[in-house]
């Protein structure tokens, strides 16, 4: 799942990126040039955040004629995932905490393609329970889905996920209850604060 969730939002920022309109990139693959860093004052306006800064620079600087992405696999880099998965929410939290400072049309899309998923499910549960034909309700249903299988096969293989593609179908789902869960969580807990 936490490779999913990562694959998922690659997807995202890479594609924004190739639309020109770049909104995020992760620190630990990025880079730019000096000028750029100092004439925004580096990291300085993001100090107060817990987590962020490479997320936020980018947004604040990049546009359409000053970003590239590199997909190749030599540029690729690794971390080692959270170990337990209340780690890895309270990780999550902090990622999307620093997306409300994102630029509004940037916020607005994202809300757009994370609206558009849930809506998909909940539509479908929807369906179901008003009692539309389940044949027509199954075939639009999986119709869908197999589109999106099709549509992002190469895109696994090219980023070097293979072995999720087949298991997307079912990782989209959770994927959409997790993002569900998710708002709530930052609902119930507006602040995450470092150990210390």
């Amino acid at each position: 799942m936490i490779r999913y969730e990562n694959f998922i939002t690659a997807l995202q920022y890479f594609g924004f990126a190739k639309s020109g309109i770049p909104y995020m990139g992760v620190g630990r693959n990025l880079s730019y040039r000096k000028a750029l860093f100092t004439s925004f004052t580096g990291f300085e306006k993001n100090k107060n955040l817990l987590s962020g800064d490479d997320d936020l620079f980018v947004n604040a600087v990049a546009n359409a004629k000053n970003v590239e992405i590199c997909i190749d696999k030599d540029a690729f880099t690794y971390s080692n995932p959270e170990e337990s998965f209340s780690d890895w929410l309270k990780q999550k939290k902090r990622h999307l905490r620093s997306g409300f400072h994102y630029k509004l049309i940037h916020q607005l899309l994202l809300f757009l393609f994370t609206g558009s998923l849930i809506f998909f499910y909940a539509l479908f549960v929807v369906l179901l329970w008003q009692g539309t034909s389940l044949s027509l309700v199954s075939g639009i249903f999986f119709g869908i889905i197999g589109m999106k299988l099709l549509l992002s096969f190469r895109v696994f293989e090219k980023l070097g996920q293979q072995d999720l593609r087949f298991f997307s179908p079912v990782l989209d789902l959770v994927y959409a209850g997790y993002l569900v869960a998710l708002f709530f969580l930052l609902l119930l807990q507006p602040k995450d604060h470092w150990k210390t």
